[in-house]
């Protein structure tokens, strides 16, 4: 059925501006040259759709209250799941077997370690105040994953200077001028990824690194 444009309003007001005309329609149609048949067929689309506007209202607030009930017994489901999950997985005497009878994944009993990925883009930005701020691509690396940085004067000795799980980090206490290495890799407990291409500060030559003004 082709929507009628002619009249672009809401439905309420669709509705006020028909009871308007209707009415007059009702008492006046030979004063507007409009013959009863088309009055009466007005005056029929008005109640109808009257009637059907309140059943499409009460039938949408029904589906909101059915959805709502819905996720209630949802979450009631899930919780009882919840807690059978832990009384199973608790009780050392359940097999795997058992559990994947019950409906329920077995247990891991040997969890796979997550692989550091070597951090990307290692950057090194060294500031007059003798501050270096540094930054690097997580690379795929999840939140657990542990960045260390490490620092060193010549580019062969190493120590740590910083570790967390951010891809940033500001550290102070640079000697201004005065060349230095940086690197940093990706860990966790008992793994370790490849260390990222070293930069350097406040070098000279191909070392050279602009010196910022302010951090």
């Amino acid at each position: 059925m082709a929507r009628n444009t002619y009249f672009s309003m809401s439905d309420g007001d669709l509705q006020a501006m028909a009871g308007v005309v209707n009415s007059t329609m009702s008492t006046s149609a030979a004063a507007y040259g409009v013959s009863g048949a088309q009055a009466a067929a007005l005056n029929t689309a008005f109640t109808e759709f009257g009637t059907a506007r309140s059943d499409a209202a009460s039938a949408e607030a029904d589906f909101h209250s059915a959805i709502e009930d819905k996720s209630a017994a949802r979450e009631a489901l899930l919780a009882n799941l919840s807690t059978i999950a832990k009384v199973i997985y608790n009780n050392t005497a359940v097999t795997p077997a058992m559990i994947a009878a019950a409906g329920y994944q077995p247990r891991d009993e040997e969890r796979t370690p997550v692989v550091p990925q070597t951090p990307t883009d290692f950057q090194a930005e060294p500031f007059a105040n003798g501050t270096v701020q540094f930054g690097w691509g997580r690379n795929g690396n999840p939140y657990g994953v542990v960045f260390v940085l490490e620092h060193s004067p010549n580019g062969t000795s190493w120590s740590q200077i910083w570790s967390g799980r951010q891809s940033k980090a500001k550290l102070e206490g640079f000697t201004p001028g005065v060349l230095g290495w940086f690197r940093v890799r990706a860990r966790t407990a008992t793994l370790f990824s490849d260390w990222s291409t070293p930069e350097a500060i406040y070098g000279t030559g191909d070392d050279q690194v602009p010196l910022a003004i302010a951090a």
